[in-house]
């Protein structure tokens, strides 16, 4: 369905895996501390964030 509902945008259709990279990319750019981004991500190792 989210593919669907954005396949009309610039460069879509997007995933839901695109959309949770976007937000941690974004994150991360605005300043968000590496335990911040764990918490968002789901991720229990800073290394497997680093991917």
């Amino acid at each position: 369905m989210f593919e669907n509902h954005t396949a009309d945008f610039t460069r879509g259709p997007f995933t839901l895996h695109q959309l949770r990279h976007w937000k941690l990319a974004h994150a991360a750019k605005d300043g968000a501390s590496t335990p911040m981004l764990m918490r968002l991500s789901g991720r229990t190792s800073v290394r497997s964030l680093a991917k």
